[in-house]
């Protein structure tokens, strides 16, 4: 398994540990997607700017499925526009994240922010 983001058909870009699950014939079946989390970055707001010009903008992790402990979901190849790598950076500020969780119940919906029942937790880092 391995860190990836997924752009879906929803315009949501999930970061999670992904596999490929395949059928007997070894072809696709679905995504497994592992405590899974929307990333949003807000493009009006850098928290602060490095010597090198680098900007450190802020993220916000919100789970994807905010009503269920669940922390594995297999998701249809037909809803995801693409696969990429996150950065360095954007790797380690999830993988940081989903360790802090793995102590409560691995996908515990956030800790701070949101209204109307939406949690998320917010971090900076840089996207680039």
């Amino acid at each position: 398994m391995s860190v990836k983001i997924a752009l879906l058909k929803s315009n949501e870009e999930v970061i999670c540990e992904m596999k490929e699950v395949l059928t007997d014939e070894n072809k696709l079946a679905f995504y497994s997607f592992t405590l899974p989390y929307v990333v949003k970055i807000d493009g009006r707001k850098h928290i602060e700017e490095e010597d090198d010009g680098t900007r450190l903008w802020a993220i916000t992790y919100t789970p994807w499925v905010m009503l269920s402990h669940d922390k594995e979901f297999y998701v249809n190849p037909d809803w995801i526009v693409t696969i990429y790598n996150p950065t360095p950076e954007m790797e380690a500020s999830y993988t940081e994240r989903i360790n802090g969780r793995l102590g409560n119940d691995g996908h515990d919906g956030g800790t701070s922010g949101g209204d109307g029942g939406e949690s998320s937790d917010s971090d900076q880092t840089d996207p680039s």
